[in-house]
């Protein structure tokens, strides 16, 4: 594995693995997950989630589910920071990986 890349294995069905210059705050970071996945803007990040395995995945709000989106294969949307506890969902219960940029730290 790369200098300054980590890969951290989780339950429930998914591993994350970061790079970046430290542990603590990763520029990016790669989602493998078939089972919903739980994920945070922490209040402080802009979040550039894409989509680079599987057919598609919802982002859905934890505290408001009625906010939610799609992505397709290689799309990307924007989270803004203030959105807060969200999951992704493979739709069709297939592995999928998502690839997470965080652009800018308030």
């Amino acid at each position: 594995m790369a200098r300054g890349v980590f890969e951290l294995r989780c339950r429930g069905g998914y591993k994350r693995r970061k790079a970046g210059v430290q542990k603590e705050n990763p520029v990016n970071e790669r989602f493998v997950f078939t089972k919903p996945m739980a994920h945070s803007t922490e209040g402080r990040f802009l979040q550039i989630p894409t989509l680079t395995v599987g057919k598609s995945v919802i982002i859905r709000s934890k505290s408001n589910p009625a906010l939610q989106t799609s992505l397709d294969f290689l799309q990307a949307c924007l989270i803004p920071a203030g959105f807060g506890d969200y999951e992704f969902v493979s739709p069709d219960g297939l592995q999928c990986t998502v690839v997470m940029i965080r652009l800018k730290r308030a």
